[in-house]
Protein backbone atom coordinates (compact mmCIF):
# COMPACT_ATOMS: atom_id res chain seq x y z
CA UNK A 1 0.00 0.00 0.00
CA UNK A 2 0.80 3.21 -0.66
CA UNK A 3 2.63 5.57 2.21
CA UNK A 4 2.15 9.52 2.77
CA UNK A 5 4.11 11.22 5.40
CA UNK A 6 1.79 14.76 6.33
CA UNK A 7 4.03 17.16 7.94
CA UNK A 8 1.52 19.72 10.40
CA UNK A 9 -1.50 18.41 11.79
CA UNK A 10 -3.27 21.27 11.64
CA UNK A 11 -6.67 21.61 9.63
CA UNK A 12 -5.08 20.99 5.75
CA UNK A 13 -2.98 17.89 6.97
CA UNK A 14 -5.50 16.30 8.97
CA UNK A 15 -8.05 17.20 6.36
CA UNK A 16 -6.25 15.67 3.66
CA UNK A 17 -5.55 11.97 5.86
CA UNK A 18 -9.29 12.13 5.81
CA UNK A 19 -9.58 12.20 2.44
CA UNK A 20 -6.78 9.85 2.15
CA UNK A 21 -8.63 7.03 4.44
CA UNK A 22 -9.29 3.84 3.13
CA UNK A 23 -6.44 4.91 -0.63
CA UNK A 24 -3.33 4.46 1.48
CA UNK A 25 -1.32 4.57 4.95
CA UNK A 26 -0.82 7.90 6.39
CA UNK A 27 0.79 9.07 8.82
CA UNK A 28 1.12 13.03 10.49
CA UNK A 29 4.00 14.55 12.20
CA UNK A 30 3.90 17.96 14.11
CA UNK A 31 6.32 19.71 16.03
CA UNK A 32 4.00 20.81 18.99
CA UNK A 33 2.19 18.93 21.61
CA UNK A 34 -0.93 18.82 20.37
CA UNK A 35 -2.84 19.25 16.79
CA UNK A 36 -4.67 22.34 15.20
CA UNK A 37 -1.85 24.46 13.70
CA UNK A 38 -3.35 28.01 14.53
CA UNK A 39 -6.67 26.66 15.38
CA UNK A 40 -5.52 26.77 18.61
CA UNK A 41 -6.95 27.46 21.97
CA UNK A 42 -4.69 27.94 25.46
CA UNK A 43 -5.75 27.47 29.12
CA UNK A 44 -4.95 29.44 32.15
CA UNK A 45 -6.32 29.09 35.61
CA UNK A 46 -10.29 30.00 34.69
CA UNK A 47 -9.31 31.37 31.31
CA UNK A 48 -9.78 30.13 27.55
CA UNK A 49 -8.03 31.67 24.57
CA UNK A 50 -9.19 31.01 21.23
CA UNK A 51 -5.31 32.39 20.28
CA UNK A 52 -5.42 31.87 16.49
CA UNK A 53 -8.05 31.55 14.37
CA UNK A 54 -11.39 33.03 16.01
CA UNK A 55 -14.07 31.43 13.65
CA UNK A 56 -14.42 29.98 10.39
CA UNK A 57 -16.99 30.34 7.50
CA UNK A 58 -18.29 27.65 4.93
CA UNK A 59 -18.91 29.39 1.65
CA UNK A 60 -18.15 26.24 -0.58
CA UNK A 61 -20.58 23.23 -1.02
CA UNK A 62 -17.31 20.77 -0.31
CA UNK A 63 -17.00 22.30 2.83
CA UNK A 64 -20.27 22.75 4.18
CA UNK A 65 -20.98 19.41 3.01
CA UNK A 66 -17.93 18.28 5.38
CA UNK A 67 -19.15 20.58 8.64
CA UNK A 68 -22.89 19.14 7.99
CA UNK A 69 -22.13 16.01 10.56
CA UNK A 70 -20.34 17.90 12.80
CA UNK A 71 -22.57 20.63 13.40
CA UNK A 72 -25.21 17.69 13.82
CA UNK A 73 -22.91 16.30 16.52
CA UNK A 74 -22.81 19.50 18.21
CA UNK A 75 -18.79 19.84 17.29
CA UNK A 76 -19.94 23.01 15.21
CA UNK A 77 -22.05 25.89 16.02
CA UNK A 78 -22.59 28.95 14.82
CA UNK A 79 -21.54 32.24 16.20
CA UNK A 80 -23.70 35.43 16.20
CA UNK A 81 -21.82 38.03 18.54
CA UNK A 82 -22.74 41.64 18.49
CA UNK A 83 -20.11 43.46 16.49
CA UNK A 84 -18.83 46.52 16.51
CA UNK A 85 -17.05 48.64 13.66
CA UNK A 86 -14.29 50.79 15.08
CA UNK A 87 -12.15 53.13 13.23
CA UNK A 88 -9.66 54.81 15.00
CA UNK A 89 -11.09 54.33 18.15
CA UNK A 90 -14.48 55.02 17.37
CA UNK A 91 -17.34 53.13 17.30
CA UNK A 92 -18.84 53.43 13.89
CA UNK A 93 -21.74 50.82 14.28
CA UNK A 94 -22.84 47.81 16.10
CA UNK A 95 -24.39 44.92 14.07
CA UNK A 96 -25.55 41.53 15.00
CA UNK A 97 -23.06 39.31 13.51
CA UNK A 98 -25.47 37.37 10.47
CA UNK A 99 -25.16 37.52 7.19
CA UNK A 100 -25.15 34.86 4.13
CA UNK A 101 -22.16 33.12 5.32
CA UNK A 102 -22.40 31.87 8.94
CA UNK A 103 -19.62 32.70 10.88
CA UNK A 104 -18.51 29.07 12.76
CA UNK A 105 -16.72 28.14 15.66
CA UNK A 106 -15.80 24.52 16.89
CA UNK A 107 -17.15 23.49 20.60
CA UNK A 108 -16.57 23.62 23.18
CA UNK A 109 -13.08 25.34 22.14
CA UNK A 110 -11.47 25.78 18.68
CA UNK A 111 -8.44 23.32 18.70
CA UNK A 112 -12.00 20.49 20.00
CA UNK A 113 -12.44 20.28 15.94
CA UNK A 114 -8.92 19.36 14.91
CA UNK A 115 -8.72 16.82 18.31
CA UNK A 116 -12.02 15.28 16.65
CA UNK A 117 -10.24 14.98 12.96
CA UNK A 118 -6.79 13.50 14.46
CA UNK A 119 -8.81 10.53 16.82
CA UNK A 120 -8.67 8.16 14.39
CA UNK A 121 -4.99 8.77 12.96
CA UNK A 122 -1.38 7.44 12.91
CA UNK A 123 0.36 10.59 14.55
CA UNK A 124 4.10 11.75 15.32
CA UNK A 125 4.14 14.47 18.15
CA UNK A 126 6.67 16.51 19.43
CA UNK A 127 8.49 15.90 16.33
CA UNK A 128 10.13 18.32 14.27
CA UNK A 129 11.16 16.87 10.82
CA UNK A 130 14.27 18.51 10.14
CA UNK A 131 14.84 16.94 6.84
CA UNK A 132 13.66 14.97 3.65
CA UNK A 133 15.93 13.00 1.77
CA UNK A 134 15.36 10.06 -0.60
CA UNK A 135 16.54 6.79 0.07
CA UNK A 136 16.51 3.89 -2.98
CA UNK A 137 13.31 4.65 -4.30
CA UNK A 138 11.43 6.30 -0.96
CA UNK A 139 11.73 9.07 1.13
CA UNK A 140 13.03 9.26 4.43
CA UNK A 141 12.36 11.86 7.40
CA UNK A 142 14.52 12.79 9.90
CA UNK A 143 13.79 14.37 13.13
CA UNK A 144 15.62 16.77 15.46
CA UNK A 145 16.81 14.03 17.78
CA UNK A 146 18.23 12.11 13.93
CA UNK A 147 15.18 9.46 14.72
CA UNK A 148 14.49 8.37 11.01
CA UNK A 149 11.14 7.35 9.61
CA UNK A 150 11.64 5.43 6.36
CA UNK A 151 9.67 4.29 3.29
CA UNK A 152 7.03 7.27 2.30
CA UNK A 153 6.16 6.76 -1.13
CA UNK A 154 4.45 10.50 -0.99
CA UNK A 155 5.57 13.47 1.28
CA UNK A 156 3.12 16.04 1.94
CA UNK A 157 4.52 19.82 4.16
CA UNK A 158 1.69 21.72 5.20
CA UNK A 159 4.22 24.42 6.99
CA UNK A 160 3.94 27.90 6.26
CA UNK A 161 5.43 28.66 2.68
CA UNK A 162 9.20 29.80 4.27
CA UNK A 163 9.08 26.90 6.19
CA UNK A 164 8.48 24.48 3.74
CA UNK A 165 11.06 26.23 1.27
CA UNK A 166 13.52 25.23 3.86
CA UNK A 167 12.37 21.51 4.13
CA UNK A 168 11.74 20.59 1.03
CA UNK A 169 14.76 18.94 -0.76
CA UNK A 170 16.39 20.38 -3.74
CA UNK A 171 14.25 18.26 -6.01
CA UNK A 172 10.72 19.93 -4.97
CA UNK A 173 10.09 21.39 -8.76
CA UNK A 174 8.02 24.49 -7.00
CA UNK A 175 10.92 26.25 -4.97
CA UNK A 176 10.73 28.74 -6.80
CA UNK A 177 7.14 29.70 -6.32
CA UNK A 178 7.36 29.22 -2.35
CA UNK A 179 10.34 31.64 -2.61
CA UNK A 180 7.82 34.37 -3.85
CA UNK A 181 5.00 34.24 -0.98
CA UNK A 182 5.62 36.60 1.90
CA UNK A 183 3.61 35.80 4.79
CA UNK A 184 2.96 38.82 7.76
CA UNK A 185 3.03 37.63 11.21
CA UNK A 186 0.06 38.73 13.93
CA UNK A 187 0.70 39.62 17.81
CA UNK A 188 -2.63 37.59 20.32
CA UNK A 189 -2.72 39.35 23.44
CA UNK A 190 -4.86 37.28 25.63
CA UNK A 191 -6.30 39.04 29.01
CA UNK A 192 -8.74 37.04 31.85
CA UNK A 193 -10.57 39.19 34.06
CA UNK A 194 -12.18 38.21 37.18
CA UNK A 195 -15.16 40.09 37.12
CA UNK A 196 -17.32 40.99 33.44
CA UNK A 197 -16.40 43.74 31.43
CA UNK A 198 -18.77 45.98 30.35
CA UNK A 199 -19.05 46.33 26.72
CA UNK A 200 -21.51 46.77 23.98
CA UNK A 201 -20.08 44.47 21.60
CA UNK A 202 -18.72 40.56 21.78
CA UNK A 203 -16.62 41.10 18.99
CA UNK A 204 -14.89 44.06 17.40
CA UNK A 205 -13.07 44.77 13.93
CA UNK A 206 -10.99 47.75 14.25
CA UNK A 207 -9.13 49.62 11.53
CA UNK A 208 -6.86 52.75 11.48
CA UNK A 209 -5.02 51.17 14.63
CA UNK A 210 -2.51 49.14 15.28
CA UNK A 211 -5.44 46.81 16.63
CA UNK A 212 -7.43 44.69 14.19
CA UNK A 213 -9.43 42.26 16.25
CA UNK A 214 -11.30 42.18 19.69
CA UNK A 215 -13.35 39.29 21.29
CA UNK A 216 -14.76 38.24 24.23
CA UNK A 217 -13.81 34.21 24.01
CA UNK A 218 -16.72 33.29 26.73
CA UNK A 219 -18.96 34.64 24.43
CA UNK A 220 -18.63 32.04 22.08
CA UNK A 221 -21.11 28.49 22.23
CA UNK A 222 -19.74 26.13 24.90
CA UNK A 223 -17.45 27.98 26.69
CA UNK A 224 -16.66 28.61 30.54
CA UNK A 225 -17.98 31.56 32.04
CA UNK A 226 -14.54 33.04 33.00
CA UNK A 227 -13.90 36.91 31.00
CA UNK A 228 -11.17 36.10 28.51
CA UNK A 229 -10.19 38.63 26.13
CA UNK A 230 -8.24 37.63 22.79
CA UNK A 231 -6.61 40.74 21.05
CA UNK A 232 -4.96 40.81 17.79
CA UNK A 233 -2.72 42.66 15.92
CA UNK A 234 -2.99 44.37 12.85
CA UNK A 235 -0.45 42.59 10.54
CA UNK A 236 1.32 45.78 9.37
CA UNK A 237 2.24 46.54 12.69
CA UNK A 238 3.13 43.34 13.91
CA UNK A 239 5.79 42.83 10.28
CA UNK A 240 7.63 46.15 11.51
CA UNK A 241 7.87 44.93 15.37
CA UNK A 242 8.21 41.26 14.84
CA UNK A 243 11.57 40.89 16.34
CA UNK A 244 10.98 43.62 18.44
CA UNK A 245 11.02 42.45 22.72
CA UNK A 246 7.94 41.12 23.59
CA UNK A 247 7.33 42.81 26.43
CA UNK A 248 7.28 45.92 24.82
CA UNK A 249 4.93 44.21 22.59
CA UNK A 250 2.43 43.42 25.12
CA UNK A 251 2.65 46.67 26.98
CA UNK A 252 1.68 48.80 23.49
CA UNK A 253 -1.24 46.53 22.52
CA UNK A 254 -2.41 46.87 26.35
CA UNK A 255 -2.29 50.54 26.07
CA UNK A 256 -3.63 50.42 22.29
CA UNK A 257 -6.71 48.34 23.39
CA UNK A 258 -7.00 49.71 26.50
CA UNK A 259 -7.54 53.29 25.04
CA UNK A 260 -9.90 51.94 22.21
CA UNK A 261 -12.42 50.77 25.04
CA UNK A 262 -11.55 52.90 27.61
CA UNK A 263 -9.92 50.83 30.61
CA UNK A 264 -7.02 50.15 31.86
CA UNK A 265 -6.03 46.56 30.78
CA UNK A 266 -3.09 46.44 32.36
CA UNK A 267 -5.18 45.54 35.50
CA UNK A 268 -6.55 42.37 34.03
CA UNK A 269 -5.78 39.44 36.14
CA UNK A 270 -3.88 37.57 33.84
CA UNK A 271 -1.98 38.95 30.71
CA UNK A 272 -0.35 36.70 27.92
CA UNK A 273 1.01 37.29 24.56
CA UNK A 274 1.89 34.78 21.38
CA UNK A 275 3.58 35.87 18.24
CA UNK A 276 2.01 34.28 15.52
CA UNK A 277 5.33 34.63 12.81
CA UNK A 278 3.30 33.11 9.72
CA UNK A 279 -0.23 34.18 10.23
CA UNK A 280 -1.12 35.56 6.48
CA UNK A 281 0.11 35.40 3.42
CA UNK A 282 0.34 38.55 1.15
CA UNK A 283 -1.07 36.56 -2.14
CA UNK A 284 -1.88 32.95 -2.96
CA UNK A 285 -1.03 32.05 -6.41
CA UNK A 286 -2.14 28.26 -6.38
CA UNK A 287 -4.26 25.91 -4.50
CA UNK A 288 -1.56 23.39 -3.65
CA UNK A 289 1.51 22.88 -5.08
CA UNK A 290 2.32 19.21 -6.51
CA UNK A 291 5.31 17.82 -7.77
CA UNK A 292 4.09 13.94 -8.93
CA UNK A 293 7.83 13.14 -10.55
CA UNK A 294 9.36 13.38 -7.31
CA UNK A 295 6.12 12.42 -5.40
CA UNK A 296 6.47 15.45 -3.14
CA UNK A 297 3.61 17.91 -2.20
CA UNK A 298 2.91 21.16 -0.14
CA UNK A 299 -0.54 22.54 0.85
CA UNK A 300 -1.66 25.08 3.48
CA UNK A 301 -4.59 27.98 4.23
CA UNK A 302 -1.10 30.40 2.64
CA UNK A 303 -2.07 28.55 -0.75
CA UNK A 304 -6.13 29.74 -0.64
CA UNK A 305 -7.01 33.09 1.62
CA UNK A 306 -4.82 32.18 4.86
CA UNK A 307 -8.27 31.04 6.41
CA UNK A 308 -9.43 27.78 7.87
CA UNK A 309 -11.49 26.84 4.76
CA UNK A 310 -8.95 27.64 2.58
CA UNK A 311 -6.51 25.04 4.39
CA UNK A 312 -9.41 22.58 3.85
CA UNK A 313 -9.78 23.77 -0.19
CA UNK A 314 -6.24 22.89 -0.54
CA UNK A 315 -6.26 19.44 0.90
CA UNK A 316 -9.09 19.25 -1.07
CA UNK A 317 -7.26 20.36 -4.34
CA UNK A 318 -4.73 18.08 -3.63
CA UNK A 319 -6.10 14.82 -3.00
CA UNK A 320 -8.11 15.65 -6.44
CA UNK A 321 -4.76 15.42 -8.01
CA UNK A 322 -3.12 12.43 -5.82
CA UNK A 323 -5.95 9.95 -5.53
CA UNK A 324 -5.87 8.64 -9.50
CA UNK A 325 -1.75 8.89 -8.83
CA UNK A 326 -2.33 6.19 -5.73
CA UNK A 327 -4.06 3.38 -7.56
CA UNK A 328 -1.64 3.57 -10.76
Amino acid sequence: MTRVAIIGAGMAGLALAQFLKGHCEVRLFDKSRGVGGRIATRYQDYYEFDHGAQYFTAKSKPFQTFLSPLIEEGLVAAWTPAMAQIDAGRIQEIVQWEDDAPHYVAVPRMNSLCKSLAESQTLHLQTRIASIRKTGTTWQLQDEASNAFDGFDWVVCTAPAAQTAALMPDQFAHHQILRSITMKPCHTLMLGFETPIDLPWQVARVVNSDISWMALNGNKPGRPQGVSMVIHSNNDWSDKHIDDDLRYVQQHLLSEAGQIIGADLTKANHIDLHRWRYAIAEKQPHKMLMDAENQLAAIGDWCVEGRVEGAFTSAAALFEKLQPLLHA
